[in-house]
Order: structure tokens, then sequence, then C-alpha cells
């Protein structure tokens, strides 16, 4: 993808839908909205090699049911959707091969396998704390009488109370100056995405970054969401 901020105001609208947990894009022609779920869509691709009919962004490892059991759910509805998501992929023949103790860096190599049927996952969380995390001069930059987050804690309201224990300890790490950089992330995270507008934060914050910045720092799984997006809307 080059010069990801051209068109700057259409891609702060992307970044502000797909952020908005667990939104959908269909991929078949044409982009459109489909309602925010809890789960991964899959419908059947009408297009040579297009299995997955929607691409989704999802929330990586975070609720329960994360981790090894978002990969089984995906695959699980790639499968109905007549794909083989198993297919080429070294170490795992079913979807009984992904428990809860398989290897992170396998986790990892299964995600990005999973990008050819049109399967991405967003970390860290979603893609308004990748972000966030990407470019935090861009996005926390105030202005006019804007405060910023408060310091009360902002663990709970990000993350809520569920989920894997493994998940919520990447954000409370042994060490402390880690998880007081992690801890203002989300005191950030709450004051941007879950009490303003997430298009006009993500359209504010693109004004201050450069074609330079943006293709150079821009969180990888998006840039290739982007990608495949474009792909097959011009095949």
């Amino acid at each position: 993808v080059k010069d990801l901020d051209a068109h700057a105001q259409g891609f702060g609208k992307f970044l502000g839908a797909i952020g908005d947990d667990h939104e959908l894009l269909h991929v078949h022609g044409t982009v459109g909205m489909h309602a925010a779920i809890d789960d991964i869509h899959l419908g059947h691709g009408q297009g040579a090699g297009i299995y997955a009919a929607k691409v989704a962004v999802k929330r990586r490892a975070l609720r329960a049911g994360g981790g090894a059991g978002r990969l089984k759910d995906a695959c699980e509805r790639l499968i109905a959707a007549d794909a083989d998501p198993f297919a080429g992929l070294e170490g795992f023949d079913s979807v009984d091969d992904l428990t809860d103790t398989v290897e992170p860096r396998d986790l990892k190599r299964v995600m990005r396998h999973l990008r050819s049927f049109g399967v991405f996952f967003s970390s860290p969380l979603d893609v308004d704390m990748s972000m966030l995390s990407m470019f935090p001069d861009a996005y926390e930059a105030l202005e006019g009488n804007e405060t910023g987050p408060t310091t009360a804690d902002a663990f709970d309201t990000v993350l809520g109370t569920g989920g894997p224990d493994e998940a919520r300890a990447f954000w409370a790490p042994d060490d402390e100056d880690t998880k007081a950089k992690r801890a203002e992330l989300l005191r950030w995270y709450r004051y941007l995405f879950l009490t303003r507008s997430k298009p006009s934060t993500h359209l504010r914050a693109l004004s201050k970054l450069t074609d330079e910045q943006l293709n150079a720092k821009s969180p990888k799984y998006l840039v290739a969401l982007i990608d495949f997006i474009a792909q097959n809307l011009s095949a």
C-alpha cells in the first residue's frame, strides 16, 4: 500500500469503523459496513479463490475464547464456508490441533496463514490501540481546552473483567516501567476512543502525520488488510 494518507478522510473513517469492536468489511466488489458482532462471520465467496467473503479485524486474545479459541472459531467458520484453512499449514491438520497449549509463535503463524482467507487479527487489542501505540504523538496531541485522560485506572473499563489470564497479563506485566506505560496507553485509549468519535479521532491524528510516517510505521496487519481489500476490489 502506497501513500496510506493520500485520502486521509476515507482512511480515517475506515479506521474508525473497523476499530469499533468487531465491525466487518464485506469484500466482493464493494466495501460496506455490517453490524458489530462478537464473532468472525464468514460467507461464501463467489470469486475464484475468495473463500472468506468478509474480512474481519478482531481484538486478539482479549475476551473469553481469545487466543487459540478465536483461531479455532475462525477455522470452523471457514470450513463451514467450504474452505480448508489447514491446507499448506504445517503442524496443524484440524481444529482439534488448536488448543491452549499451542506456543505463541505457532499461534502467530496460524494468524498469518489465515490472512489468505481474509481473516485478520489486530494486535495489541484492536485497530485503535494499534494506531495509538504506533503514533502516540499524533493521537495524544491536545488542542484548545482539552485536558487529556484522567489518572483513574482504565484497565477494567477497556479490557473488561473477563478474558484469558495470558492476555490480561500483557497489560499488567511484572516490569513496573512497562506496566506503567501500558496503563497510560489504556487511559489514553479510554479518553480517545470510548468517550468520543473514533473516525474524528483518527482523522485529527492522521492530519498530523506525513505520508512517510504512515508508510514507515502503520501496523503491518493493517497494511496487509488494506492490500487484501484493494487486490480483491480490483480482481
